[in-house]
């Protein structure tokens, strides 16, 4: 009896030394832990629940698997930042504390379609093509009306759920770098993360790969979401490094591409506009740049 009763003891001693051996590594590797954990969780969870015969899917498998895909992939993100804050501070106060609120955190819902409106004008000057004219206008108004919340539903998840993850790695990564260089390290990394929903959004009736359906997630991931990122740590660095204020503006570029402004255009097309956008953050970033340090740095 004695023999059998010292097993799960010797199990509990040897699982109590793994985790205190993880946790150690993840206070001494913040950075790495959280990246870490967040891919595993995200793709691991994706490919074990939706599976690998769904890389990629038909359009329509990917249409009824997006509720789904978006709640695995932001458990990410999310559990990952809460889990690293745990180890590091004992608490989540550092999340709870920055999910303030001010006023002008709106702002991003009017520039953010603003500036999307600006990209879709000068694309459809420059070609002359309806391709570049937002789906909504050839709705109907219980489309347009169903559209709108869903919109709405999907750029409040995504925004808080995954800037409460990748708000912690904002943090220390400014610890070592400016915010020219912060932001396009998490930015590519943050695209890189979307690869997933690429590959299986990226598939033929089919079911087969395509990459003239992949090229415009190739173009959005590489260039206009390590842009926008940029953007975001400047907002970050005037609001103090708010949640909210980052989950606004994450989910005013979530609700307005690809869901309520997103043209009609596919494949190379719709590539050719989120090239164009992506050129406009660039320019945005680049005059933001030019603006003097103390200046930025003024709160608001």
């Amino acid at each position: 009896m004695k023999q059998m009763k010292s097993v799960p003891k010797a199990f509990n001693k040897q699982q109590y030394d793994l985790l205190s051996i993880l946790a150690s590594f993840a206070k001494m590797n913040p950075l790495w832990s959280y990246f870490g954990l967040t891919f595993l969780t995200s793709w691991g969870v994706m490919f074990l629940f939706v599976g690998p015969s769904h890389f990629p899917s038909t359009p329509s498998e990917a249409e009824d698997l997006l509720p789904l895909m978006v709640a695995l992939t932001l458990l990410g993100p999310s559990v990952a930042g809460l889990l690293m804050r745990y180890i590091l501070d004992g608490n989540v106060k550092q999340v709870t504390s920055r999910l303030d609120w001010k006023f002008w955190y709106c702002a991003p819902l009017i520039l953010i379609p603003f500036s999307v409106g600006i990209a879709l004008l000068c694309i459809y000057f420059l070609t002359g093509s309806t391709n570049y004219i937002p789906i909504i206008f050839f709705q109907s108004s219980h489309e347009i009306s169903s559209l709108l919340l869903i919109g709405v539903i999907y750029a409040t998840a995504a925004g808080f759920f995954e800037e409460i993850g990748w708000s912690f790695a904002t943090v220390y990564l400014r610890k070592t770098m400016n915010t020219f260089y912060a932001g396009l390290t998490l930015g590519i990394i943050w695209g890189l993360w979307h690869f997933q929903v690429a590959v299986i959004g990226s598939g033929t009736e089919n079911g087969e790969f395509s990459f003239e359906l992949f090229l415009p997630w190739l173009v959005w991931n590489i260039l206009v979401l390590p842009a926008y990122r940029v953007l975001m740590f400047h907002v970050h660095e005037r609001c103090n490094g708010s949640i909210t204020a980052m989950a606004i503006m994450h989910g005013s570029l979530t609700a307005s591409l690809p869901l309520i402004l997103a043209p009609k255009a596919q494949g190379r097309h719709l590539a050719t506009f989120y090239f164009t956008y992506g050129i406009e953050l660039i320019l945005v970033n680049m005059v933001i740049a030019l603006i003097p340090n103390h200046v930025q740095r003024r709160k608001i």
